[in-house]
């Protein structure tokens, strides 16, 4: 395993791909944001070091299509009318631990490309310079990271950029009418966390409650929080995982319609 963890990070390293050591629940081991990726020295040194270690990489110079199968939600059955289209061309795919899906696409020179949460239904867009993705042979506690062929990974298309981008048209007209002039600073601070996000791992979850907790004082719309709140996990280079998030947001909501109600926590 040892051999075969560094020899595939430099192999990765030479086509290109910005290389990122994660653990087995996928953690990043170092800290990688807006760093130059990892030199051939740096990998060699880390990779004997943790020689177990997972590979990831970061989407600097790529766009992922990320489509989830958890719970009751098929993420396979939402991506396929962009199977079907004509543009889509075939293109280097994997199949994750979870048995998700995902296609990698480089990003054009010509046409912006966000990441997007919520794309579609069960299908994410990775495409930050700080998102990353977990690739072959990784393993995790879930099971191991695939390549499905080894098709070379084409310039994504311009009508899946169009697609991303009008999604995120859609999904980004918010209204902020609910928020108040009064107390700037913090008020600030929630617009901040929609664009960079809920920190570092240790704090997300807290960060998270703070920032709804902070939109229901302002009185905005529950169906608009819950976006909001969405964009902000979403921007974060390591986001919660959907299960963590619906609890978080659940939670902060009872406690909001108790407090509405005149309801005391120990009430509750």
């Amino acid at each position: 395993m040892e051999n075969i963890m560094l020899e595939t990070a430099l192999r990765y390293k030479k086509l290109g791909i910005s290389i990122l050591p994660v653990s087995r629940d996928k953690k990043p081991m170092i800290e990688f944001a807006d760093r130059e990726p990892l030199t051939e020295d740096e990998i060699k040194a880390f990779w004997k070091q943790n020689p177990t270690a997972n590979l990831a990489m970061k989407c600097d110079k790529f766009v992922v299509v990320d489509v989830d199968v958890h719970n009751d939600i098929n993420g396979y059955e939402y991506i396929q009318p962009l199977l079907d289209e004509e543009w889509w061309k075939p293109t280097l795919s994997q199949t994750t631990a979870s048995g998700g899906k995902q296609y990698f696409f480089l990003k054009r020179e010509d046409m912006a490309v966000t990441q997007r949460i919520g794309f579609l239904k069960g299908v994410d867009i990775k495409a930050h310079e700080n998102n990353y993705v977990v690739i072959p042979p990784s393993v995790t506690r879930k099971g191991q990271y695939k390549w499905d062929n080894q098709l070379p990974i084409i310039t994504a298309p311009k009508e899946l950029i169009r697609e991303i981008m009008k999604n995120r048209d859609n999904y980004t007209h918010y209204d902020f009418s609910g928020f108040t002039t009064s107390g700037s600073s913090k008020t600030s601070q929630l617009f901040e966390t929609i664009v960079h996000g809920l920190g570092d791992s240790g704090g997300r979850n807290d960060a998270l409650a703070r920032f709804i907790g902070g939109l229901f004082l302002r009185n905005v719309d529950f169906d608009v929080v819950y976006q909001l709140a969405k964009q902000a996990n979403f921007a974060t280079s390591d986001p919660l995982e959907d299960k963590e998030f619906e609890r978080t947001f659940e939670s902060m909501f009872r406690k909001e319609m108790r407090r509405r109600n005149g309801i005391r926590s120990d009430e509750g």
